[in-house]
């Protein structure tokens, strides 16, 4: 009896061990669930990881706030650059293009002529009532002989003379006639401008630059009675030498020149028997 009662007291013992082992176990398993539970819970599904990605940073927005958009496209395109603001400005309107048209001449070489007034090409703009005419010589050097002995000294002493005719209104039919030039190039025109220079009786011969023996004039046509430019004001015009180029070009205002205005040159000398001959143009 006494045996029965200490197996069953151990059978209890046991049992309570074993339970007792069973509830840890099962407090161990409720545990570890928990915890993957929570695990499970923290992880984010596919819906909340492409939400996610598709928040942006701070650097994303900035760069998304400074992309422009179409209508800002448009009107950066449509902005001028500053060389394209350059470029406009330095383009002419029709009005300056007309001012500033050339109007350009050849003339062929004349070994018959003096070099320095044989007129190889001229040409000439109109800026306002301003004229500014060139003219390029077969050879124009740096000094040149002026008061040559065989130049006569008397009436008809012109030794030099590069000239321009001013047709102001573009009609042959006005201004002066034949009679008031050497040659037909003053026919019509209403303004003579010229640098001469007329060999001096008193002074001997000389080389020195042409720049310290002309001077450029303006004179008027008045009329056919008389000397045709005589009575006149005679202005200073304005006479650029270019020794190095072999030009010469002047400028000048004339009252009631338009695009219409024409320009003729006409060039004298002496030749080599010291006859006066002339450069016109054609």
């Amino acid at each position: 009896m006494k045996l029965d009662n200490k197996l069953f007291l151990i059978t209890i013992v046991i049992i309570a061990v074993v339970m007792s082992a069973c509830a840890m176990t099962i407090s161990i398993a409720a545990l570890v669930m928990n915890s993957r539970a929570q695990q499970v819970e923290a992880q984010p599904t596919p819906e909340d990881t492409a939400q996610v990605e598709a928040q942006p940073t701070l650097e994303d927005t900035a760069q998304v706030e400074a992309q422009p958009t179409l209508e800002d496209t448009a009107q950066v395109e449509s902005q001028p650059t500053p060389e394209d603001t350059a470029q406009v400005e330095s383009q002419p309107t029709p009005k300056d293009t007309a001012q500033v048209e050339a109007n350009v001449f050849s003339d062929p070489l004349d070994e018959n002529l003096p070099a320095v007034i044989d007129v190889v090409n001229f040409s000439y703009h109109i800026e306002g009532e301003e004229i500014v005419a060139e003219m390029f010589l077969r050879d124009l050097p740096e000094t040149m002989v002026f008061n040559q002995n065989q130049v006569p000294k008397g009436e008809n002493n012109l030794e030099y003379k590069w000239g321009l005719y001013i047709d102001i209104d573009g009609n042959k039919d006005t201004g002066a006639p034949r009679s008031c030039s050497y040659l037909d190039t003053a026919i019509g025109t209403e303004y003579e401008m010229d640098a001469a220079y007329y060999a001096q009786r008193d002074e001997e011969t000389v080389e020195d630059k042409l720049s310290n023996r002309v001077k450029c004039h303006v004179a008027e046509y008045t009329g056919p009675s008389g000397d045709c430019w005589g009575g006149l004001f005679f202005q200073r015009a304005k006479i650029i030498i270019k020794p190095d180029e072999n030009k010469l070009i002047f400028r000048h205002e004339f009252p009631g020149a338009t695009q219409n205005t024409k320009v003729y040159y006409q060039t004298a000398g002496r030749n080599e028997e010291y006859d006066l001959v002339f450069d016109v143009m054609d």
